[in-house]
């Protein structure tokens, strides 16, 4: 019985996606593969590909790769607080083991996290809040990390 009340669940979910997908007049992906799916799915539907809401350009430049680990993200999102809590609670681990690389967290507003600025570890320079940051400089920082991430939700 159970087992039952969650496939009910998941169906329900399923089915509710799929009567605002079919609902909707616009329907923003970030995923080329989502876009692709959603596209099949509902052809009379208006849906974007919008690349993880950044124009991305990589270069072919002969830059050398920092140990960079960009956090991207809206801070006025509490998925993505909880995202930052979570990058803290692993860097404060690996930063015990490693002390070469540095941790940027591009977003705002950030009076959202102002507890966070106070932290050991932003004190020590391993992470960096950067704020807001215009595409070029962006795209310059991404061409040079060595891991990016992003929030997904």
């Amino acid at each position: 019985m159970h087992k039952t009340s969650v496939t009910s669940s998941k169906e329900n979910i399923l089915l509710s996606g799929e009567l605002i997908l079919s609902k909707s007049t616009l329907v923003v992906t970030a995923s080329p593969i989502t876009y692709a799916f959603t596209k099949r799915l509902f052809p009379s539907t208006k849906i974007l590909y919008l690349p993880n809401a950044i124009s991305y350009v990589p270069t072919q430049s002969g830059i050398a790769k920092e140990r960079w680990l960009i956090f991207i993200g809206n801070l006025g999102f509490g998925q993505n607080i909880k995202a930052v809590e979570y990058i803290f609670r692993i860097i404060e681990k690996l930063a015990k083991i490693r002390q070469d690389f540095r941790v940027l967290i591009i977003g705002s507003p950030l009076e959202n996290v102002k507890e966070f600025l106070r932290h050991s570890l932003v004190k020590r320079g391993i992470i960096k809040f950067l704020g807001s940051v215009p595409n070029r400089v962006l795209n310059q920082i991404l061409n040079r990390a060595i891991i990016a991430l992003l929030p997904f939700f």
